[in-house]
């Protein structure tokens, strides 16, 4: 299948297990905290082996997730930066990268244990509503003793490790369930109990893959830091390469999907909202302020997707958003396009959607939008088929929806 006028589809069925999260939820660090619909660091260590980068190189993510290129990106010694809207990404992703002396961390971790055994006092830390009713009585309790232990470790580095351990059990324990971009409410007892058995078997998981970490203190640099993807700081140098992968246009919203973590540790409840409506807007809440984005054409081909879903019965709600998300597209093309090498490659996992049983292709609007900025279309790789929603398959049948992986170049 032909994209545009210079790119075919390449079918590479065996990346599909690359753009699932199964092997990241496994990989040693990776399954420390994994977002859902992330790829995995296979993909990263073929990508850069592909385009010849090595130690000396620095590459880009501007949706950092949970930092699985900057942290694949570090076991091969290429330097990384990654950006997000989202405190919880940053965080997570900056716990991962981090350097550990292994002797200090068991150390502290001795420590913390022994304090963790005192009784808990009754919560009195006047936590946000939601998780209160989603941590109702002994449980929170139990999990705002834990924290309160957590910030009383001195070393910072440590402290976050420690911290991100308690988020990454979190939703096991939650009456308040992600389902799909929302939250479901369950109405099981929470096994209390079980909280502290499970805060320790995975900080023993965690100390176990900094013990395993062969080149922990190699040289080059890890970072993450907030930005917003449509308007990238600067830099100092040039990156040699790109990857990541944006939020999928299905009304996946994160800031739900993680309300309980950000709110627990990150932000109050204005400051859910003001990061829900500034987010990418894949969701039908986004409702971003753009600083820029003027020379920005809609495509040909995403106006005729418009048209054809606009004649049949659908969300009034979805037209904005997919013509807001291929703009987000675009300023973030733009923006990310200005910090590339001349020649360097940019690699974007994507998934299409389908609304009113249009179908939307995202790749293939991705490439116009590239285009647009000046990229060339390197190759398109489809490597997955996803079935589309039960909804969606009742009123319009079976319709599955690509997944790829979208590489550009930039010119010379």
């Amino acid at each position: 299948m032909t994209v545009g006028a210079t790119a075919k589809i390449e079918e590479r069925p065996a990346w599909h297990k690359w753009v699932v999260p199964e092997r990241t939820r496994r990989a040693s660090v990776h399954r420390w905290f994994v977002f859902p619909h992330s790829f995995t660091p296979d993909l990263v260590r073929m990508l850069l082996k592909e385009w010849n980068l090595g130690r000396g190189c620095q590459i880009l993510d501007p949706f950092v997730g949970a930092g699985t290129t900057l942290v694949a990106a570090k076991s091969l010694g290429v330097s990384a930066i990654g950006y997000d809207l989202s405190p919880l990404a940053v965080f997570a992703t900056n716990v991962k990268v981090a350097d550990y002396d292994h002797k200090k961390v068991v150390e502290n971790w001795r420590n913390l244990s022994k304090r963790l055994q005192a009784r808990p006092a009754e919560n009195q830390e006047g936590f946000p509503e939601l998780i209160e009713k989603a941590f109702p009585g002994l449980a929170l309790d139990i999990l705002a003793h834990i924290r309160r232990e957590i910030y009383h470790v001195e070393d910072k580095t440590i402290r976050a490790l420690f911290l991100l351990a308690l988020l990454s059990i979190l939703r096991n324990f939650s009456k308040a369930i992600p389902n799909g971009g929302w939250l479901r409410w369950s109405t099981e007892r929470i096994a209390w109990s079980q909280i502290l058995p499970a805060f320790r078997d995975r900080v023993e998981q965690m100390i176990t893959d900094v013990g395993r970490l062969k080149d922990n203190q190699c040289k080059g640099s890890w970072n993450a830091f907030l930005a917003d993807a449509r308007e990238l700081p600067g830099s100092q140098r040039l990156f040699e390469g790109l990857i990541t992968s944006p939020p999928y246009p299905n009304r996946h919203d994160y800031t739900r999907i993680f309300n309980v973590e950000l709110l627990f540790a990150f932000l109050d409840k204005e400051g859910v909202r003001r990061l829900r409506y500034q987010s990418f807007e894949s969701h039908v809440e986004a409702r971003p302020e753009r600083n820029n984005g003027v020379a920005y054409r809609k495509p040909k081909r995403l106006g005729r997707t418009l048209a054809g879903l606009k004649a049949k019965p659908h969300d009034e709600r979805i037209p904005p958003m997919l013509e807001g998300y291929f703009e987000d597209c675009y300023l973030n093309l733009d923006s990310a396009s200005r910090l590339m090498k001349p020649r360097a490659r940019m690699a974007y996992v994507v998934g299409n959607a389908s609304y009113s049983g249009v179908p939307i292709s995202v790749d293939e609007i991705l490439c116009d939008i590239g285009r647009q900025v000046g990229l060339v279309v390197d190759r398109v790789v489809a490597v997955r088929y996803r079935g589309n929603s039960a909804q969606q398959m009742g009123k319009f049948g079976r319709n599955p929806s690509r997944e790829s992986v979208v590489i550009f170049q930039k010119a010379s």
